[in-house]
């Protein structure tokens, strides 16, 4: 077994860069920094609304410092690219900011972004890391895995505030669930499909907010979301009354009530860009 743990440790690439401001590599009188180098990463991690699985960034920058080596122009252009573009969604809050990122990841996972299937070491990143379970072609947007969580996480905190406790799920009703929350979104216009991929990325930020909210601003909250009516039915039937409810009002008002909520990696890598 430490044998197996530590060939998977040595198969794993080395990070060159601990300082974003270095300089990883010069060529043709260009430069490109660690910074740089980890822009498909950092754009990946806000598409995909959590981290990306270890080892992703060491990836990442050795990807990135061959395409260098090779075309230092055309790789500078390439990540300028993906630097606006999740720069575009981190500074728009709301749901907004969701039907943002909803159509940059519709993007990436249809093979029309930035990160292409040709980029193989961070095309193997990419379709993981954001997990699509839906997506509408006319509209150009599409659903993670992330989202659908939200949606259950956010129905399991309106059903507490009601006074029935937490949701229970078990494994078969979450595949339920995840079956449910795809047919909502295939049927869904466009206002409810940037509604429903606007919970699950800031979900984090979101429950901090709840948590420290004074009681007055949670009740406002209470009074102002698109409850259903209370039931004695099953968690499964209470997610369903959600779903089938006004879901934009539902995430509007959470994202008025708790926000402003931005789609970002951490800090926010991209705010400061020009």
């Amino acid at each position: 077994m430490w044998l197996i743990a530590l060939l998977a440790c040595s198969s794993a690439p080395e990070n060159p860069c601990t300082d974003d401001a270095a300089v990883l590599v010069q060529e043709e009188g260009a430069e490109l920094t660690c910074a740089g180098a980890r822009v498909p990463t950092r754009y990946l991690r806000v598409l995909a609304g959590r981290p990306l699985p270890a080892g992703s960034t060491a990836v990442g920058v050795n990807a990135v410092k061959e395409r260098f080596l090779e075309n230092p122009e055309e790789t500078l252009a390439w990540l300028d690219q993906m630097r606006a573009a999740a720069r575009e969604i981190e500074v728009t809050p709301g749901v907004e900011g969701a039907e943002k990122r909803a159509h940059q990841v519709w993007l990436a996972i249809t093979d029309s972004g930035p990160i292409r299937k040709s980029d193989a070491a961070l095309w193997n990143i990419l379709e993981p890391a954001l997990s699509v379970y839906a997506r509408d072609d006319e509209e150009k947007l599409a659903l993670t895995e992330v989202d659908m969580e939200g949606w259950i996480t956010y129905a399991s905190l309106c059903h507490e505030v009601q006074g029935d406790g937490v949701l229970t799920l078990s494994i078969a009703q979450r595949v339920d669930i995840y079956r449910m929350i795809k047919d909502r979104f295939e049927q869904a216009d466009r206002s409810e499909m940037a509604a429903m991929a606007s919970l699950g990325a800031v979900w984090a930020d979101i429950r901090d907010r709840w948590q420290a909210a004074p009681y007055e601003r949670q009740q406002a909250w209470i009074q102002a979301a698109p409850l259903p009516d209370r039931q004695n039915g099953s968690s499964l039937a209470y997610i369903e009354a959600v779903l089938e409810g006004d879901l934009h009002g539902h995430a509007a008002t959470m994202h008025a009530h708790f926000g402003p909520l931005h789609f970002r990696d951490g800090p926010g890598y991209f705010i400061g860009e020009p």
